[in-house]
């Protein structure tokens, strides 16, 4: 690990404490487990974490473009990113896709996807590298007709809150109606894993976090 300074805490390494034993004390976090040695000095140096739900909230509510992957009937991986919004009373995404796409089509037939989002420009805001993500899975359908005009209006005052933008964006509702050319889709989130930056910060390893659902509100 090499010379600690001096005035800053001592750790016993991570090849000595094991993966259980880092495991065991992961939700609490590393730099704040009884596995730590503070040394009395008040100039001791500290990494400030944000909490687990300030960071899926961050993430989820701000990164607004979500990379899916979906199955043909064949069993071919496919991979497309979408623009959702983020719908947190039910934990599920929502977005709009060409009803004929590819990953369309597989949702179609197979639910269940997976999804990454990351964000790379979070600063110190996300130490010690400043990006973060969040890789998800769960189980996707269209939205049927009868719901159809629901969701089109919370879609696009979601996406765009300013109604001179959201008219300047907005698609006529028609497109997304029975036999229109785009559906809305809902993903309904089932597990949840966070970027473990604690860890990396330790020893560099990339490692996620799974995180329990739903996600409660912040403090």
């Amino acid at each position: 690990m090499g010379r600690i300074p001096k005035g800053c805490f001592r750790a016993i390494p991570y090849c000595k404490l094991g993966e259980k034993t880092y495991r065991a004390r992961s939700v609490v976090g590393y730099y704040r487990s009884s596995f730590i040695k503070r040394c009395p000095s008040s100039k001791r140096a500290e990494i400030m974490m944000p909490s687990t739900t300030e960071r899926c909230r961050r993430l989820l509510c701000t990164t607004r473009f979500i990379t899916l992957a979906t199955a043909s009937v064949q069993g071919s991986p496919w991979a497309s990113t979408v623009n959702y919004v983020y719908r947190r009373q039910t934990e599920s995404l929502l977005w709009y896709s060409m009803s004929d796409s590819l990953h369309s089509q597989n949702i179609d037939h197979d639910p269940n996807i997976s999804g990454s989002i990351f964000r790379t420009d979070l600063g110190t805001s996300a130490p010690p590298v400043g990006l973060d993500g969040i890789q998800l899975s769960g189980f996707a359908r269209s939205v049927p007709d009868d719901e159809i005009e629901v969701v089109y209006e919370e879609y696009y005052r979601t996406n765009f809150p300013d109604v001179l933008t959201r008219a300047q964006w907005a698609l006529p509702l028609s497109d997304f109606k029975k036999n229109g050319k785009r559906s809305f889709y809902i993903l309904t989130i089932q597990r949840l894993w966070l970027l473990d930056l604690e860890r990396w910060s330790y020893d560099k390893n990339d490692q996620r976090i799974e995180v329990e659902l739903p996600i409660p509100d912040a403090n």
